[in-house]
């Protein structure tokens, strides 16, 4: 009886430990719309000069607070003012704050206001102009959903943070938690399409 007790002991433990690892990775995985997505206009350019230049950096701290929401795959192309993420939400999310969407907008860091001021703020900084997402796609995978986001006319410069917003749907105000695409002054560095890219920009068709 004891051996038999020892032996279901540890399957039990193998079980809960293959499961934890299981979790960790599928929490790390970002091959959903890991790549760049294309868009009319990096398509057009892309097919008018065979080349894109495309920009990107690490995202800093990449889960909201409350965990409400993470980013990855954060492309940047200078030459079309897009800036394109993939936002990560669990259902949970969606339990606890019914219908949502994201926004973007920029954060001024050269100029910080006063804290009384009438001006929207982000830590203190002044806020500019709130930017609504074109989606390039969603899709699900288990209790996780995903969604591809370009924003258009982004200027980013040496003194501007972006940020990506979680609201309640349609209440670009109703802010409940931030994510910071890209910190003011953060290095980024070019990034290289990969063959799958360069196609899909080749064939891309709206």
């Amino acid at each position: 009886m004891g051996k038999w007790f020892k032996r279901i002991v540890k399957i039990i433990v193998v079980i809960g430990c293959a499961l934890l690892i299981w979790r960790v990775w599928f929490a790390s995985d970002k091959s959903v719309f890991g790549d760049l997505v294309p868009t009319k206009a990096t398509a057009e350019l892309y097919s008018a000069n065979g080349e894109l230049k495309v920009l990107t950096n690490d995202i800093v701290d990449d889960m909201s607070a409350g965990g409400y929401f993470s980013i990855y795959g954060m492309y940047y192309t200078p030459d079309t003012k897009e800036l394109q993420v993939t936002v990560r939400f669990n259902d949970s999310t969606i339990d606890k704050l019914g219908d949502i969407s994201f926004y973007g907008y920029t954060v001024d860091t050269s100029a910080p206001a006063e804290e009384n001021s009438s001006v929207r703020l982000h830590e203190g900084y002044p806020v500019g102009d709130i930017l609504t997402p074109v989606s390039r796609g969603t899709e699900k995978k288990l209790f996780y959903n995903y969604e591809n986001l370009v924003f258009e006319n982004v200027e980013i410069g040496e003194s501007i943070n972006f940020i990506v917003s979680l609201c309640a749907k349609d209440n670009p105000e109703g802010e409940h938690a931030v994510v910071v695409a890209h910190f003011a002054e953060q290095p980024m560095k070019e990034y290289k399409l990969s063959g799958k890219e360069k196609d899909a920009l080749s064939s891309y068709s709206e």
